[in-house]
């Protein structure tokens, strides 16, 4: 297609497609796995790794959340099992980042904060469970938080 908005070299309205040897994005060297991205890649949806791979479990990110006094849920549906988190907040030039390893269990759930690094007299915050969600609450002040994470499979 040719003289449009998108140029496209490859097109498909729809239906299945299948390749048979490998393919790479974004650099016209050679391909060395049957899928090779040279740059960022964006999925819309859940990305799966199988058995044997070098990724195990669920890898998740959360982009920020505005979070303040009133405790507020910043990963949803965690695992029994558990799950190490990176929670970074920022307010101005304020800013907290927390590594934190949160288990939920039948009557034995823990948070354990493993580090924590405040910039600036960042405000202190307590990690909480709500039912299967992990909260957050900050002593003062609004902050907006992102999380970062990997657990076990939740599908």
């Amino acid at each position: 297609q040719t003289g449009g908005t998108n140029n496209w070299a490859l097109y498909s309205a729809g239906g299945q497609s299948a390749h048979a040897g490998n393919v790479r994005i974004g650099s016209t060297v050679a391909p060395t796995v049957a899928l090779d991205v040279t740059g960022q890649v964006k999925a819309s949806g859940k990305l799966t790794a199988g058995s044997g791979s070098s990724v195990f479990g669920n890898l998740f990110g959360r982009a920020a959340v505005s979070v303040s006094t009133s405790a507020v849920t910043i990963k949803a549906s965690t695992q029994v099992y558990g799950g190490l988190y990176i929670v970074v907040g920022v307010t101005g030039v304020l800013f907290f980042s927390d590594v934190v390893h949160a288990m939920r269990g039948q009557g034995d759930s823990q948070i354990t904060v493993i580090s924590a690094h405040n910039g600036g007299g960042a405000a202190a915050r307590t990690y909480t469970f709500s039912g299967e969600n992990l909260q957050l609450a900050m002593a003062s002040g609004t902050y907006n938080v992102s999380v970062t994470g990997i657990g076990p499979d939740e599908s």
